[in-house]
């Protein structure tokens, strides 16, 4: 079925009052109500901005199939005033201020569920997003690509923030699918990784010791007397990782593969 679609250009405010260049589409009826995309690029430094390849193939796959998506260049990505932060400290912001603003000032669809979908940088940027700062967004998270052997450079001090923050996000959905209703919150936020076997910064074998220790913490943080089979399908609810053989990081005619991916993991859309 053909689904309309509106499309926005446009800027909007920073949270210290910087001009950053966006996009918003709408969809219209066949799109899945009450759903959203945010897409977040890679660092603006290297070339990162809204109209990478991986994000415009997101786009044209995402778009419509939800009722709202919104992408926005970074500070100092494109027309986006400021400049890039030291460790994504003022992007987030930047982030958080658009959140809150499309949830109580904007006169766009209600939404309830929202994917976060980062590339590269733009996935520390998400992964940054505390499900509990925007409860009634919804928050999922697609994480593509996360730049994990190189989070230094890219976030300095703030290193082991993030990947806490990934860790307690993860655990924290673990525990509450395995508590069941009613003790579970109305939506419990649920995380992909998709990367590739060749990836030119992250070496495969390191991504999946990473994922299994996010495995072993959640799984540490469940309750003794949770069943083992419980506690692996509690773990597999909040965690999934796709490996994309041969892929590097930069998905060049690889493309779909991500796209494809998101489209059958994330559960609104189906």
């Amino acid at each position: 079925m053909l689904v309309e679609t509106f499309s926005l250009s446009c800027f909007v405010q920073s949270h210290d009052g910087r001009a950053l260049e966006a996009e918003v589409v709408l969809a219209g009826s066949g799109a899945r109500a009450g759903t959203a995309v945010v897409y977040l690029h890679p660092y603006p430094p290297l070339g990162g901005q809204l109209r990478n390849n991986v994000v415009q193939e997101l786009s044209a796959a995402l778009d419509r199939r939800v009722a709202l998506s919104f992408a926005f260049n970074l500070r100092g990505a494109g027309r986006s005033e400021g400049r890039t932060s030291w460790t994504g400290a003022a992007e987030l912001e930047d982030l958080r201020a658009k959140a809150a603003a499309d949830q109580d000032a904007i006169p766009l669809p209600p939404i309830s569920r929202t994917l976060l979908c980062g590339y590269s940088y733009g996935s520390m940027l998400a992964a940054g997003i505390a499900p509990a700062e925007f409860p009634r967004l919804g928050i999922d998270y697609a994480l593509i690509s996360f730049p994990y052997s190189v989070l230094w450079a890219l976030a300095l001090q703030r290193r082991g923030w993030y990947l806490q923050r990934i860790a307690e996000t993860v655990s924290g959905a673990a525990a509450a699918k395995a508590a069941g209703p009613p003790a579970s919150p109305e939506h419990i936020p649920r995380t992909l990784f998709v990367a590739g076997t060749a990836d030119n910064f992250t070496p495969i074998a390191t991504y999946a010791r990473w994922w299994e220790q996010l495995r072993s913490q959640a799984l540490q943080a469940l309750p003794q007397t949770l069943h083992a089979d419980a506690a692996a399908d509690a773990v597999d609810y909040a965690l999934t990782a796709v490996r994309t053989t041969n892929a590097d990081h930069g998905w060049l005619r690889r493309e779909t593969e991500v796209a494809d991916a998101i489209v059958s993991w994330w559960s609104p859309l189906h």
